[in-house]
Formats: structure tokens, sequence, C-alpha cells
């Protein structure tokens, strides 16, 4: 369960750079050029996409914080039962 939390927080980071890396990335090639006839600046199509792709992965985010705090509920009624304390950090 937890290395699924971490892998959709991974992908979900991901993505983000992707895309974000992808639009800032496919303006201009490392010789300065833009590459075939283009202007430089994104299509209508890149930019029409930049919404649903930032929902997708807003959606996705929320996810994986959702199930991050039922596996920390569950670790906290484990440690109860077992009388045991966190011995880690948890990143937030």
């Amino acid at each position: 369960m937890f290395r699924r939390i971490i892998a959709g927080t991974a992908v979900a980071a991901a993505l983000t750079v992707g895309v974000a890396g992808g639009i800032a990335g496919a303006a201009t090639t490392s010789n300065g050029t833009t590459g075939g006839t283009s202007s430089g600046t994104p299509t209508a199509a890149v930019c029409a996409r930049v919404p649903k792709v930032a929902d997708f992965i807003a959606t996705r985010i929320g996810r994986v914080q959702a199930r991050e705090a039922k596996v920390n509920a569950r670790l906290a009624q484990i440690q109860a039962k077992c009388g045991t304390a966190s011995s880690g950090s948890t990143a937030s």
C-alpha cells in the first residue's frame, strides 16, 4: 500500500514536470530555433490540453492524499493497539 502511495506521488510529480517541461521545452530547441515552421508558441491544441491535464493531475494527487490519510489513520490505530510510538517522520 505504501509503495502505491509513493508510486502515485512519483507519477504525479513526473507528469507535472513533464507537462511543464514539455510546454517550456517545446518552445525552443538547444540551438535556439523552434524547429520546423513553428513560431515558437504552443499551438491552440496544446494550450487547450493544459487545463485537462492539470485537472487530471490534481485529481490524482487528491486520490493519493486521501489514501495517505487512510494509511496514517490505520497506522495510528495499530500503534495505539500495540503501544508503540512513531519512529519516523512523515512527509506532508
